[in-house]
């Protein structure tokens, strides 16, 4: 083998593995981005049902 066979036998490997990583990394947003929406609507519910319970007194 050449060097530049040993070259290219490496970029080419580099590529895949940059292909893997950036595929783990789309997988970890989606991951990320699941449990933000998940903390979001679990405070936005518990500030909806503190508010509730607050207008419930007013209307009593």
């Amino acid at each position: 083998m050449t060097k530049e066979d040993l070259l290219t036998q490496e970029l080419k490997s580099l590529r895949k593995k940059n292909q893997q990583l950036k595929e783990t990394v789309k997988i970890l947003q989606l991951e990320i981005k699941k449990k933000k929406t998940k903390k979001l609507r679990q405070a936005y519910l518990s500030m909806m049902m503190s508010t509730n319970k607050k207008f419930h007194f007013i209307t009593q």
